[in-house]
């Protein structure tokens, strides 16, 4: 474009920043994680032992099983290691599946402590595919406060 004087401006460089980053996501659709947690069976292990500055500390594990070949009437896809891959992939990612998995986990340390109130309570939590099973690890820490009854021993349950 030519100014007054006749004189043409140097083109302007004009940087663009996208404000929305489209992707093609997808995610575990709604009541996927109640129905899969709901057929989990439990198994934990655990024990109070001393942790940090010898303070009583429960430390155990919990492990969620699901056999998605129990589920596939319900889920109506052909079940395979291909679709436990891609559960144990996205699973991770889900609110639902780790405030669930949590709440179990912990349910569990506080019933091998009776009478035991935990200070706080920390998890880990790993998903994996084992052929068409998912299996859920979360691995629990839980510093006690002070005992309200008799002392509790060591001993794993």
């Amino acid at each position: 474009m030519a100014n007054s004087e006749g004189a043409i401006r140097p083109l302007a460089k004009a940087l663009r920043l996208d404000v929305v980053h489209r992707t093609q996501a997808s995610r575990i659709a709604p009541g996927i994680v109640e129905l899969v947690l709901s057929r989990a069976s439990v198994i934990s292990e655990g024990a109070v032992r001393s942790g940090i500055a010898g303070r009583e500390t429960y430390f155990g594990s919990s492990m969620l099983t699901i056999d998605l070949e129990d589920l596939a009437k319900e889920l109506r896809v052909p079940v395979d290691a291909r679709l436990a891959e891609d559960l144990a992939r996205r699973l991770p990612f889900s609110a639902h599946l780790k405030v669930h998995a949590l709440r179990i986990a912990r349910d569990e340390a506080e019933r091998r402590v009776p009478g035991r109130s935990a200070d706080r309570f920390s998890a880990e939590l790993k998903v994996r595919a084992a052929a068409t099973r998912l299996e859920v690890d979360v691995d629990v820490e839980m510093p006690l406060a002070a005992a309200t009854g008799r002392a509790r021993s060591g001993r794993s349950t």
